[in-house]
Order: C-alpha cells, then sequence, then structure tokens
C-alpha cells in the first residue's frame, strides 16, 4: 500500500510540473518542442522528490537521535536505581550478619 501511495505522489508531482511547464514554455518559447517540455518536467519532478527525501530523512534521523538520547537517559538511571538497591542490599546482609554474630555473643536467656 505504502509503494502504491508513494507510486501516486510521483505521478501528480510529475503531472504537475509537466502541467506548469508546458504552459511556461508555451509562453516563454512556443516553437519548443514537447520533449524538451517532458524531460524538463522530469528533471524538475526528480529535484522536489530528492529534496523531500532529503527533509524526511533529516527528521527520521533527528527523531531516531532523540530517541535514542532518551533511552540512554533511562537506560542510565535504570542502572544507576540498580546499583543504589544493590547497595542497600548489601547494607541489609551486612546487618543481618551482625545481628546474628551479636545474639550468638550474647548470652542465652534461660
Amino acid at each position: 500500500m505504502k509503494k502504491f501511495f508513494e507510486f501516486i505522489l510521483v505521478i501528480i508531482i510529475f503531472y504537475g510540473v509537466y502541467a506548469a511547464f508546458d504552459k511556461a514554455f508555451l509562453i516563454l518559447a512556443p516553437q519548443i518542442h514537447s520533449l524538451w517540455v517532458i524531460m524538463s518536467a522530469l528533471f524538475a519532478a526528480v529535484l522536489l522528490l530528492l529534496l523531500y527525501s532529503l527533509i524526511i530523512k533529516d527528521e527520521a534521523k533527528k527523531n531516531l537521535k532523540e530517541t535514542l538520547d532518551h533511552l540512554h537517559t533511562e537506560i542510565k538511571n535504570k542502572d544507576d536505581l540498580l546499583l543504589k538497591k544493590d547497595d542497600e542490599i548489601k547494607r541489609a546482609q551486612s546487618f543481618k550478619e551482625d545481628l546474628i554474630k551479636e545474639s550468638e555473643l550474647s548470652d542465652p536467656l534461660e
């Protein structure tokens, strides 16, 4: 479906450029051969499509860079949170071991 839409877009652009060039060449040079009108319309349509593709490509690169930067920041935040939780677990285990040692050293209640 996307390719069909792109094909229709190319046809519309070419027809619009051809119509504009046909009228312009009739005013500027009434004796010009229609092959030159078609060739110049094709060339102009190709330039318009190249410009369009460059704009789309740059916008896609910009969006991709923003997404990657956002994901990188998210990963860094999650790594920091993971390190913080790891430190908390180590402190809790150390506290547990200290409590166990203290209880073993203390006098049993009888």
